[in-house]
């Protein structure tokens, strides 16, 4: 367990090293909004949880399901920001291989070019439009041994936002390790990695730009389960390294390269209920999370909701997911 730790650790030191690219200024860096109800109530403690919408945490977790499934989530936040998202999810799996597709669209309306998540209020005479971002991913894992599982992914998507779209090839990568009877998950994901294209006006075919850098998600953690008497619980820690853009700095400067530390419970006093609360470390905001899970053998319903405190103003994120599985499905 030790030389494993120490493997992942080096991994991400290295990988912190080489990714220092500035991350995007465009929509595509809404990859990085919560990936599902069930993570965002964990605190974004995703590298060694089985979830619906794992692309966005650690594909490798897809490994956990032996049941075809359909998903359905629905993400919005209250605030300045206006943002909505919708994800729909297929999973299937096919004897010692796993695969899922997944796509989602995040809208945000009257969103303000001065600005765009301004932490005050719009003036009357700036401009406003709608934002779009879409994605579609196919997910392709393999049950390497009984304790190791790896996956990856492949999507296509693209940013509109007045007259003017870009598109962008997605690749993401996951591992998965198992041990003490599964009660103990290892899991190093690479996200969001791949190219975009410069903005494209669509009535004149202006190009400006040359492309913007994907915001760059590599993270590794763990998660615990253990059980006392009738109460399971099960405790969850990531290292997240990601970009966050700042348009004050300058295309020529890099916002930063960010260390997160999600950390996350989950307490099931019984089957059928589980419930969560995370909070993430080293954010240059305050946040807090919490949700409840509520699950059948073929039905099952996730809520999650964050709190982003700034120095001026508080937003609120809410998320509610709900997956029909088609069969026993692994808890």
């Amino acid at each position: 367990m030790k030389k494993v730790l120490t493997f992942l650790f080096a991994i991400n030191m290295v990988l912190f090293a080489e990714v220092n690219d500035w991350a995007s200024r465009s929509g595509f860096q809404l990859l990085n909004v919560s990936s599902s109800a069930k993570i965002t109530a964990l605190g974004g403690a995703g590298a060694g949880v089985p979830a619906d919408f794992s692309l966005y945490s650690n594909l490798a977790n897809y490994g956990n399901d032996s049941a075809y499934r359909l998903s359905f989530e629905h993400l919005w936040r209250i605030s300045y920001t206006d943002l909505n998202v919708n994800r729909f999810e297929v999973f299937f799996p096919v004897k010692k291989v796993f695969m899922a597709v997944s796509a989602q669209n995040h809208t945000i309306s009257d969103i303000y070019i001065r600005d765009v998540f301004p932490e005050a209020p719009p003036k009357k005479d700036d401009l406003s439009a709608d934002w779009q971002f879409s994605e579609i991913s196919l997910v392709v894992g393999y049950h390497r041994t009984k304790r190791f599982d790896w996956a990856i992914s492949a999507g296509l998507a693209f940013d509109k936002f007045l007259d003017e779209i870009a598109y962008a090839f997605i690749m993401n990568g996951g591992f998965i390790w198992k041990v003490l009877d599964d009660d103990l998950r290892i899991g190093l994901s690479f996200n969001n990695f791949g190219t975009t294209t410069p903005m494209i006006n669509e009535g004149r075919g202006e190009r400006w730009g040359s492309g913007e850098k994907l915001p760059t998600t590599i993270r590794s953690g763990v998660q615990y389960s253990n059980s006392i008497k009738s109460l399971r619980f099960s405790v969850a820690g990531d290292v997240l390294y990601w970009h966050i853009y700042d348009e004050n700095q300058g295309r020529a400067k890099n916002a930063g390269d960010r260390l997160q530390f999600p950390l996350g419970l989950e307490i099931s006093p019984a089957n059928w209920i589980a419930i969560r609360a995370g909070k993430t470390l080293g954010a240059d905001y305050n946040i807090v999370n919490f949700g409840l899970g509520l699950n059948a053998n073929f039905l099952e319903f996730d809520l999650g909701a964050a709190t982003y405190k700034y120095e001026t103003s508080v937003e609120w994120e809410f998320l509610a997911g709900v997956s029909l599985n088609f069969g026993n499905r692994k808890k």
